[in-house]
């Protein structure tokens, strides 16, 4: 069998429509997506073509300027710098600007050009190594050394790809936490959250993260903001990131959990005072408020709403004030509010915004706590793939029974699903304080005899 030589006949590895894929998203969506290729290593010499290097090399210098990256301007950027013709034209740039974008295929299609980027530089430089064998037939020494260096430039092009940790290198350091526990420099237990949950499921790791679900106003936003605020207090970095409610309306909540007051004392402070034969509220009230504006003053709380509630504005929010702040927790109000673009069906969505929200976890070493609303049936709402990406579930029980005396009233809160501990089952006595806006230490409301709930009457 006889074969031809044609090697340099082929192209080299390359995919345009990925390139223009690609830059178009970001021309699109360049808050996002920006800092998502930035995030992943993309860089210029990864594209192929002259014209796709300058368009992705012009995109990151206008945003770094604080500039809108949008078409007109664009165009009047590279006519000013002189590089329209080498990209083609204006309407070669609309072309790409608007060549059907695929946010849900982004970080597939910026691997692809990265590997293909590996496999040009592969033929490179097996292309060195056989010119260099043909050029200096007698010098086989020299070939090995010369070539043994191109395998090494060759891993620093690809070393995105981190090496793998061998078996004992795994085993070593999962002997030195040991030792260290042994010794009580390190304990199971990770950044306090609620006592109640911390003896069962060890407070916040990196990279995992907790959802918490409850029916539509059964205290989900509660407490998972009651669960940041001492947090914060105490030095950690967390971010709020409301997908419903205003920052004010979050902060008058939070001003009442720390103060732990009457939620009317705060909110109408006048007719509170009025209704227990005041003129004014007291002294202590005020303190209490002055002391929690201190508290939240000085603590390492942030709260932000996303200027949209696309999936891909979220992670890049979060990877930003990971950046900018080291953000250790993040609250995620709530899940089925967020938007995947080109999702086909609630199915598809639920589960692009699960992974991405498990990968940024485990990427940044962050901890999230994801809010979830429960369907008729008490699940998670199409949740199902959320559940078994995270690494604990918490439901916030409540009498269900509409022709019940104690309808929607809080039984207490369940660990459905704890991936770490052994604790799934297990029944937590915290019960919803509607007065004080928080979660405290009670028995289950639906055993005791009461009215009917003040907003069922």
């Amino acid at each position: 069998m006889t074969t031809e030589n044609t090697d340099i006949l082929r192209p080299l590895p390359h995919s345009i429509p990925m390139e223009k894929a690609v830059l178009s998203v970001i021309f699109q969506y360049p808050e996002e997506y920006i800092d998502e290729a930035e995030d992943m290593g993309l860089r210029e010499e990864h594209f192929f073509t002259p014209a796709n290097k300058i368009l992705f090399r012009t995109i990151r210098e206008i945003h770094k300027m604080g500039k809108p990256v949008e078409l007109v301007s664009f165009v009047q950027y590279l006519i000013d710098h002189g590089t329209l013709d080498r990209v083609g034209g204006a309407s070669a740039v609309a072309e790409v600007h608007t060549y059907q974008p695929s946010p849900l295929q982004f970080k597939h299609h910026a691997k692809q050009i990265k590997d293909k980027h590996t496999d040009r530089e592969l033929v490179r430089l097996s292309n060195e190594i056989i010119a260099d064998v043909y050029d200096s037939p007698a010098d086989t020494a020299d070939h090995l050394i010369r070539a043994e260096k191109c395998i090494d430039q060759l891993a620093g092009i690809a070393n995105d790809c981190a090496a793998p940790m061998s078996t004992f290198e795994i085993m070593r350091e999962s002997i030195n936490r040991f030792e260290a526990r042994m010794k009580g420099v390190e304990t199971p237990i990770g950044i306090p959250l609620i006592d109640e949950f911390d003896q069962h499921l060890k407070g916040a790791h990196p990279g995992r993260f907790w959802v918490i679900a409850a029916y539509p106003g059964g205290g989900k936003s509660v407490i998972s903001s009651q669960m940041i605020i001492d947090t914060a207090s105490e030095g950690t970095e967390c971010l709020f990131l409301s997908l419903e409610m205003a920052e004010r309306d979050i902060m008058d909540r939070m001003m009442i959990q720390a103060g732990r007051v009457d939620a009317r004392a705060y909110t109408e402070p006048l007719q509170y005072a009025r209704d227990n034969g005041q003129e004014t509220i007291t002294k202590g009230i005020m303190q209490q408020i002055g002391r929690a504006a201190e508290k939240l003053k000085d603590s390492r709380l942030r709260i932000q709403r996303p200027a949209n509630r696309n999936l891909q504005t979220i992670i890049a929010t979060i990877r930003k004030a990971v950046r900018d702040y080291a953000v250790k927790i993040v609250v995620i109000d709530y899940v089925q509010l967020i938007k995947v673009q080109g999702a086909t069906s609630k199915e598809q969505e639920m589960s692009e915004i699960s992974h991405s929200i498990q990968e940024i976890c485990q990427d940044l070493g962050i901890f999230a706590i994801v809010l979830s609303q429960l369907n008729a049936e008490g699940e998670t709402k199409h949740g199902r793939v959320i559940e078994e990406d995270a690494d604990a579930v918490i439901n916030i029980v409540q009498d269900r029974k509409k022709d019940s005396e104690t309808y929607k009233m809080h039984k207490h809160c369940l660990i459905v699903k704890d991936r770490y501990y052994g604790s799934e089952g297990t029944r937590v006595p915290l019960i919803l304080n509607r007065d004080r806006i928080r979660f405290e230490h009670g028995m289950d409301q639906t055993n005791q005899p009461t009215e009917k709930p003040k907003w069922e009457r």
